[in-house]
């Protein structure tokens, strides 16, 4: 991202008013250190903690957090969606894949609302607020929660996901060993 785009995001997160855990690495802006400015971190203090790093998975599992920004990467979303709960998903893609899962979460599973290419702290702040204790947000809240349950069930013995990989084995892996060989003779 920009340095402006970091900023943006920065601010959009204090003005929210929300305590947050935000993980900045060194290389988050193209060709620059991210660093965010005193007056930034004077503003946060005492309600953000910033960091390089964190357990995420124990951070996505914990009961506390209700927002998550992600830019939809594929191996973020696999993470992620193994730890469900009840949250809304703020996206922000900008390469790959990321649009296409956004896009899945928006406006197919109803658990995510997507940051526009331009971001601006305002907006940032405001879907912070309506995914924490707007409407939307209490929707997308109980969709996560909906669709983690569906995907428990899919993945218990017996399930779609088992069902699903059976049916890969036999139709795909083992379709050519219990085919006739072309021009095969019988005599």
């Amino acid at each position: 991202m920009t340095n402006e785009q970091l900023l943006e995001f920065g601010w959009g997160l204090a003005d929210s008013g929300y305590a947050f855990i935000w993980n900045i690495r060194p290389d988050l802006v193209r060709g620059e250190t991210a660093v965010m400015p005193p007056e930034f971190l004077a503003s946060v203090h005492g309600r953000a903690m910033l960091t390089t790093w964190c357990p995420q998975a124990e951070v996505l599992r914990h009961e506390a957090v209700g927002a998550f920004l992600t830019h939809s990467g594929i191996r973020m979303e696999l993470h992620a969606r193994e730890h469900l709960r009840r949250r809304a998903d703020l996206c922000w893609p900008f390469a790959g894949e990321q649009q296409t899962n956004c896009r899945y979460k928006h406006t197919e599973w109803g658990i995510g609302v997507e940051i526009g290419a331009e971001v601006k702290r305002a907006e940032v702040a405001a879907m912070i607020r309506e995914a924490m204790v707007g409407e939307k947000g209490r929707v997308m809240k109980r969709r996560g929660a909906e669709w983690k349950e569906k995907a428990l069930r899919a993945s218990l013995p017996g399930g779609a996901a088992e069902a699903n990989l059976d049916e890969v084995i036999r139709n795909v892996l083992l379709a050519k060993y219990n085919a006739p060989a072309k021009n095969q003779s019988f005599n």
